[in-house]
């Protein structure tokens, strides 16, 4: 969904809770996908590796 955003090459990022964001909105977009998949990545091999308690 995040990559879909970069997809029109947006210019000005408008965020909720701050300044709106003026620069390469599609890399930024592009960079907060990976990250996210990153640590979604990283939380269900964690989740699946982890041992059961006894």
């Amino acid at each position: 969904m995040i990559r879909a955003l970069a997809a029109p090459r947006p210019r000005t990022l408008g965020l909720m809770h701050g300044p709106a964001y003026t620069g390469d909105c599609e890399r930024a977009l592009r960079e907060l996908a990976a990250a996210y998949d990153s640590r979604l990545d990283a939380e269900l091999s964690r989740y699946r590796g982890a041992p059961r308690a006894p």
